[in-house]
């Protein structure tokens, strides 16, 4: 099993809606069994977003891991195409902390038992649950936006994700070291062309960060906001309004 992990620098880059298309397209082009697991708790849309309700909580199906329930986790997982699943977590009151990174964990072991593919949306998980799956992570998507602040925040988790991968002084990591974290970490420049005039290059932000950029999105009303507004997948919208 494969762990991808999807996070923003901060919020509001659109790392929900980027882990969403890559559990569509690992399904749906790659034809791979894919999970979709999201640690936010009370504040996940992802249920929404697949055109599905929420049916369980983060405890909950902790609860079933932990015990090696099957029947149970079962019951709280919820298919979108004969392909693509969803843990179907987001029934927890917004005020509570939905889990224990600890709990978190059993979820991970259990679902990579059976999904050769598990997406982890991380962007708005606590930070305890966050860092779990940082650190088991086979790939790491990280969004940003082209903007200063978000860049700052880009710079900042690099640097982390590469202290909790066990790289604590980053001055002596070797060439070899630094490519092997360039492949576990993918830098995403979302919304390009939202904030025209006022944008960082990609060109500068290599400068800056001192890293690749792997993949530039160009902000478009007519896909990802609309997904979320109407409550439809990214590519029901790319059918009906693109």
């Amino acid at each position: 099993s494969k762990l991808i992990s999807v996070i923003g620098a901060k919020g509001g880059v659109g790392a929900s809606s980027i882990a969403q298309a890559l559990a569509l397209g690992c399904s749906q082009t790659l034809r791979q069994k894919t999970i979709i697991v999201d640690g936010a708790g009370g504040a996940s849309y992802l249920s929404v977003a697949m055109g599905l309700e929420p049916t369980t909580t983060l405890q909950e199906a902790g609860r079933a891991a932990f015990a090696d329930d099957d029947d149970n986790m079962k019951r709280m997982i919820v298919s979108v195409n004969d392909k693509l699943h969803v843990l179907a977590s987001g029934g927890e009151p917004l005020l509570e902390d939905p889990i224990s990174a600890e709990s978190f964990e059993n979820i991970l072991n259990k679902l990579m038992t059976t999904y050769p593919v598990v997406i982890f949306d991380g962007s708005s998980a606590s930070m305890p649950v966050r860092k779990t799956a940082l650190a088991r992570s086979h790939k790491i998507f990280l969004a940003t936006t082209p903007t200063l602040s978000s860049m700052r925040s880009a710079r900042a988790m690099i640097q982390e994700i590469n202290t909790l991968r066990g790289d604590e002084d980053e001055g002596a990591i070797s060439k070899s070291k630094k490519k092997k974290n360039t492949e576990l970490i993918d830098l995403i420049i979302n919304m390009k062309g939202q904030f025209s005039g006022h944008e960082i290059t990609v060109t500068d932000a290599e400068k800056a960060l001192e890293y690749d950029v792997s993949v530039t999105i160009d902000f478009d009303p007519k896909v990802f906001p609309a997904a979320e507004i109407d409550g439809l997948k990214i590519t029901e919208i790319g059918r009906a309004h693109v």
